[in-house]
């Protein structure tokens, strides 16, 4: 004799009827009928399979709302939950090696570019990036620091750096770093430029005319800020 199923709401989704000598598969387990042979099998095979929440590459097939799928797509191991429409990773990070569908996604989901190392937020009309601002794994930008001295004292300072090389420090302090920093000898208050060649292409300058130098005089002659910056004081001063 057959016997029925009902859905945890079943006032909208119904029920399930398993019939005699059968097994039933509208959904991801199988549901074994009266008198089945070998139902021992049946049984245990879905148990293993709720254990490890249907881990695979693919989506288990016939899912039912709220069911969960471990998906071990490398590079975006995740679980995810069947929302009665699609397959969405349970808790709103998504991890890929490009966007996900704007149809797949929802505000507020994040999103790991595993290819760049870098987190995107989802605003509801297209991915933001939320950082780093550098990919592939090698900082560039300005962040704030703590260096330790070597007076054993902590000093707050900004970093810049480009392709992890560091090439400026901004610092409020005069100090020797404890722990060597390449092309940074000492700290002083200001605009603390390297003195290591950073590239091959030489130690970092300024380029560009400055406050100071736009209101030079030398010998009673006001210097231009591009003559000077080219060095060429001595020809416009004799």
């Amino acid at each position: 004799m057959p016997y029925t199923i009902n859905f945890t709401d079943v006032t909208n989704k119904g029920s399930i009827t398993v019939e005699d000598n059968d097994i039933n598969n509208q959904t991801s387990l199988s549901l074994v009928g009266r008198n089945t042979t070998s139902y021992g099998v049946e049984f245990n095979q879905n148990f293993l399979k709720l254990l490890e929440n249907f881990a695979n590459a693919s989506a288990p097939a016939n899912p039912v709302e709220g069911q969960l799928w471990y998906d071990t797509t490398p590079g975006s191991e995740q679980l995810k939950v069947y929302d009665g429409t699609q397959w969405i990773a349970s808790g709103g990070l998504k991890k890929a090696s490009t966007a996900p569908e704007a149809s797949n996604s929802l505000t507020g989901d994040l999103w790991v570019d595993t290819d760049n190392q870098q987190l995107y937020l989802y605003t509801g009309s297209g991915w933001t990036l939320v950082g780093p601002e550098y990919a592939g794994g090698l900082s560039t930008g300005v962040s704030a620091t703590v260096i330790q001295g070597q007076d054993n004292i902590d000093y707050t300072a900004l970093l810049v750096e480009i392709n992890q090389l560091p090439v400026a420090i901004i610092a409020s302090d005069t100090f020797t770093p404890k722990a060597q920093i390449n092309g940074f000898n000492q700290i002083n208050p200001g605009v603390n430029l390297s003195v290591a060649d950073i590239t091959g292409a030489g130690t970092p300058k300024f380029y560009g005319p400055a406050e100071q130098a736009e209101s030079l005089i030398v010998n009673g002659t006001k210097i231009e800020a591009s003559n000077f910056l080219r060095g060429d004081v001595a020809s416009t001063t004799t």
